[in-house]
């Protein structure tokens, strides 16, 4: 794995700080409203020093993917793939030499006790990943992803009491406490109040150190699901083809996606 520059890491570590402070004041409204916040401070981050680089782009998705399957009945259920994918890439004198992703589903919460719901059907496909198609936009491929790493699918509190504490927690944690799939519709997931970052999930330093997220080049099912995401965004998957940085805004998007990229370019002796 490529070790970033310091001086890279540290103009990140700032822009993370600015990233919080941004989602503090004014106070979070909803979970499209973190969405936007997100988008808008990765939409172009560029930082250079030397033959290494750190780059980023966003960009919402038009409407919600939603995704089909089967859990235990012969009845197909439908559920939203979540809030927001995050990408990592590391290119190496022009070759992809590493790729992890992780999908975020975010949960707003106004109360200092912090706790969310989710629907079993969608906890159920964000933690098992069972064979799945795309019915929006509506697509006949089927995907069947099988991740090796639980934070492949993590979830986070969003809101002015949960952002002072950020907290994220991977499907792994969540149902090692829950001990497996809840039998009902929904349920709560109780933090304690001196939980911190969850250390397998902090995604976004550790993120992109390339500490957590499946590599998907080792996981073609999942590079494939995010080469269609990229598509549907616009973008061109990777690779071939030059990067393209355009971000053009529409209306009615809810889905979006991050990407950071780092690129190293060993020097001529």
């Amino acid at each position: 794995m490529i070790k970033l520059n310091p001086l890279i890491k540290d103009q990140f570590k700032l822009t993370l700080q600015n990233y919080h402070t941004s989602l503090l004041n004014p106070p979070l409204s909803n979970e499209l409203d973190f969405i936007d916040r997100t988008i808008r401070n990765f939409n172009r981050l560029n930082f250079t020093v030397g033959n290494q680089s750190l780059r980023s782009r966003s960009k919402k998705i038009h409407l919600t993917p939603m995704v089909r399957f089967f859990m235990s009945s012969n009845k197909p259920t439908t559920v939203e793939m979540g809030d927001l994918l995050f990408v990592c890439k590391y290119f190496l004198n022009g070759s992809l030499c590493a790729h992890r992703a992780t999908i975020i589903q975010a949960k707003f919460t106004k109360a200092k006790k912090k706790s969310w719901k989710i629907d079993t059907s969608q906890f159920y496909f964000l933690t098992q990943w069972p064979c799945f198609s795309m019915v929006r936009p509506r697509s006949n491929k089927s995907y069947y992803i099988d991740p090796k790493a639980k934070t492949w699918s993590t979830y986070g509190f969003v809101g002015s009491n949960a952002i002072r504490c950020p907290l994220y927690y991977s499907a792994e944690r969540i149902l090692y406490h829950k001990g497996g799939i809840p039998p009902t519709k929904s349920f709560s997931f109780m933090i304690p109040s001196y939980a911190g970052w969850d250390s397998g999930t902090s995604f976004f330093i550790k993120f992109v150190q390339g500490l957590i997220g499946e590599n998907l080049l080792v996981n073609t099912a999942v590079k494939a699901l995010v080469d269609d995401l990229y598509i549907m965004a616009g973008w061109k998957p990777d690779p071939p083809g030059d990067l393209e940085w355009n971000n053009k805004e529409s209306e009615n998007e809810i889905f979006g996606i991050v990407e950071f990229t780092v690129t190293v370019k060993e020097r001529e002796e």
